[in-house]
């Protein structure tokens, strides 16, 4: 969760996910070299990163995301939160936003991945979670709370990818295609579930940029599910 991410103390799971994926990346940068040696490149570029990122007036909490990012560019920023946590611990992302606040005021469009609701025919999600259209409402709500939050805290433009309102008007049009989107487990997404999440994606920060004065980013054709195509256009046309 958010939360998690910025939790102090460091044993969150958030934190545990970046340290990860900074030992993930050093392996990855050294693969061709001997341990000793990809040891002393992460040594020493971690110290960079730290010694940057200590002279930032920023959260002590929000360091180690800042090291993990480093001197990467952010035109977008795309964050979203535990698949229940806009409902269950919704103050808690709302606090861990603000606490970000300072880093995600650099990026030219912070994006919200608003998340769909899950197949609870599969799943054995908690009994508040269990009547579908409610939990798809519950997160709409909950992104449009942490969209609230980040405009208070001075992040200029925030744009909802309305990834869960793609998958719902997928499944007032067909339940059969709707479970369709969904993986064994009835959390995760099958892959048709993903092309429709990229779609939605992909619109939500092609329309931002493009308002900003970017370059619009084109999709190039390809075969994918037409129906799946036209939710995620008329999902994202319905937050404009």
């Amino acid at each position: 969760s958010l939360a998690s991410l910025l939790r102090d103390g460091g044993d969150g799971t958030g934190l545990a996910a970046v340290r990860f994926a900074k030992a993930a990346l050093a392996r990855a940068r050294g693969a061709d070299a001997s341990k000793k040696r990809a040891a002393e490149a992460e040594a020493t570029e971690a110290q960079r990163i730290a010694d940057a990122t200590n002279k930032v007036d920023v959260p002590a909490a929000a360091r180690d995301l800042r090291a993990f990012l480093g001197d990467v560019q952010r035109d977008v920023v795309v964050v979203q939160d535990f698949s229940r946590g806009p409902i269950k611990n919704r103050d808690e992302g709302v606090s861990a936003l603000r606490t970000l606040a300072p880093l995600l005021r650099e990026a030219r469009v912070v994006v919200l991945y608003s998340t769909w609701a899950y197949d609870n025919a599969l799943t054995r999600a908690d009994d508040d979670l269990r009547d579908t259209t409610a939990m798809a409402r519950g997160l709409q709500e909950g992104y449009e709370e942490y969209a609230r939050a980040l405009q208070a805290a001075g992040v200029e433009t925030i744009a909802i990818a309305p990834v869960g309102a793609a998958f719902e008007l997928v499944r007032e049009a067909d339940e059969a295609r709707w479970r369709s989107l969904f993986a064994r487990d009835g959390y995760h997404p099958s892959p048709a579930g993903t092309y429709l999440a990229a779609r939605v994606i992909h619109l939500t920060i092609s329309t931002a940029l493009r308002d900003k004065g970017g370059a619009e980013i084109a999709w190039h054709e390809d075969d994918g599910p037409a129906d799946l195509a036209d939710a995620a256009r008329r999902a994202c046309e319905a937050r404009v």
